[in-house]
């Protein structure tokens, strides 16, 4: 009887592996992978490629077949640690740059494509940093690109830059005293330099840091205005070059802004965009006429909405709903080469959904159910390994140091 038993165990196990070769089992071959955030950035030749987390951590991309075009049909895994966050930027050369953070010791990692438009390499640690919560990248006057970063136990600012454009990046340092930030961004002044910007978790005032000249060091933390309870940040600069920041109250969801008086130069009080409250999230695009156009996604329902300058460098308009699209979540916009904005967004079930202007400057196409991208397909049994060039070190504490 038992040795029935195995024969029978046997043939089950050798009819299931045989079945998998041949493809008819594809769900003990592979799964799906929600997306949990997402972001985006553009090729050198100007095709648009999405850079996701999925659910298990790992990242995922999906690019343009060709400009303004179409989108290819599967998702492709970026291996790496296991990371819950990615910024992307540009080299100077075009070639795009991901970092991440990493889920086990808040320590950052990156990868970039070997050659413009190409493959991306492997992963490599930057610096002995742990303990980071929030990054941003910026790329300086000169193209060196610089990384910020937020120290999750005591919220005090750092960063990282290339040596020169298109090389490698130095140790972490800190950039002054300030203390308990929670959100970072960064913006490029009309004269190349470089502007970050934190959002205070206590009192939620936002406070800004500027380098003295381009491509140089920055200088002391300074507040901007006078108004408190603010969350959600983000940056952009107008047609004419001054910087404009948004963000959202903490407390009823309405969104708020202030711009800088002239290009290079200091802030003005902060503003009401308007009656809408119960936003939740914020993403810039800028139009091809210069006009700045603010998106926004519902935090209740997941609904999308924009607002836009009337005409560059002047006030917005009122809000718009975008569609009937509902449970929209993580949002990201980009350009297309001929000047359309693309707005990419976390949907139902992680799933990334798409919209697109019909015209440079225009209207939306705003069905009632936006044009799905998909989600990651992932090999139940890991493949090659995640591809790394260097192991993830022993967590260490992030201690403030002096430079």
């Amino acid at each position: 009887m038992a040795s029935e038993i195995r024969r029978r165990i046997c043939i089950a196990t050798l009819s299931i592996a045989a079945l998998i070769l041949v493809g008819w089992l594809p769900a003990l071959r592979a799964q799906s992978v929600p997306i949990v955030s997402i972001t985006c950035g553009q090729n050198a030749d100007g095709r648009l490629e999405l850079f996701v987390v999925g659910s298990d951590r790992t990242p995922y991309d999906l690019w343009q077949k060709k400009p303004n075009g179409e989108w290819t049909g599967a998702w492709t895994s970026l291996g790496g640690p296991g990371v819950k966050s990615i910024a992307v930027s540009n080299n100077a050369d075009g070639r795009l740059e991901l970092f991440a953070l990493d889920t086990r010791d808040g320590s950052v990692w990156h990868t970039w494509q070997a050659t413009p438009n190409g493959n991306f390499g492997n992963w490599a640690m930057m610096g002995k940093a742990r303990g980071l919560s929030q990054i941003a990248a910026g790329r300086n006057a000169d193209g060196r690109l610089e990384v910020f970063a937020i120290n999750a136990k005591d919220g005090s600012a750092w960063t990282s830059w290339q040596s020169a454009p298109n090389s490698a990046f130095g140790d972490w340092k800190a950039m002054g005293d300030a203390r308990d930030l929670s959100e970072i961004a960064v913006g490029n002044n009309a004269d190349g330099r470089l502007e970050v910007f934190g959002l205070n978790a206590k009192d939620g005032g936002v406070w800004h840091a500027w380098q003295t000249s381009p491509n140089s060091a920055f200088g002391t933390w300074a507040s901007i205005g006078e108004r408190r309870g603010l969350d959600k940040i983000t940056v952009s600069s107008n047609a004419d070059g001054r910087l404009e920041i948004f963000a959202l109250d903490a407390k009823d969801g309405g969104a708020w802004t202030t711009f800088q008086t002239a290009p290079n130069s200091s802030f003005g009080d902060w503003t009401s965009m308007g009656a809408v409250r119960g936003l939740g999230q914020l993403a810039l695009g800028k139009n091809a006429d210069g006009r700045l156009e603010l998106f926004a996604l519902d935090a209740k329902e997941g609904i999308a909405w924009h607002i836009w300058q009337t005409a560059a460098n002047v006030a917005f308009g009122n809000w718009a709903m975008m569609g009937e699209q509902h449970s929209l979540s993580q949002l990201a916009i980009s350009n297309n080469t001929d000047g359309r904005l693309e707005f990419s967004a976390v949907g139902t079930g992680g799933f990334a959904v798409h919209l697109s202007q019909l015209t440079p400057n225009g209207k939306w196409d705003t069905p009632s159910h936006w044009p799905s991208l998909g989600q990651p397909t992932a090999a139940k049994s890991p493949a090659a390994g995640a591809k790394i060039t260097s192991l993830v070190s022993p967590p260490e504490t992030f201690a403030p140091q002096n430079f």
